[in-house]
């Protein structure tokens, strides 16, 4: 069953696309820095990217420093991407 949970975060975990002029870590750079703490913390709610997202601010304080680093940088790269006129 994790091996399944593994395999669905290895194309799920993606929080954040790249922005412009600021580029968000890539994913494969969020995969390998917060597959660990999605797997301790956030579990429940894979492949829901928005829940686990929203999971990992939860817990930030709880973050490893290097999902910390990476979960900060997809932050400020999302809040700089130019939002789409509805």
């Amino acid at each position: 069953m994790r091996v399944r949970i593994a395999a669905v975060l290895l194309g799920m975990l993606m929080l954040v696309s790249p922005a412009l002029g600021q580029p968000a870590p890539s994913e494969d750079q969020q995969r390998q820095a917060c597959l660990s703490d999605v797997m301790r913390l956030c579990v429940a709610h894979v492949p829901n990217r928005a829940r686990i997202q929203s999971c990992l601010g939860q817990h930030h304080q709880e973050l490893s420093p290097q999902c910390r680093t990476v979960y900060d940088a997809s932050l400020r790269a999302q809040r700089a991407a130019p939002r789409s006129q509805e």
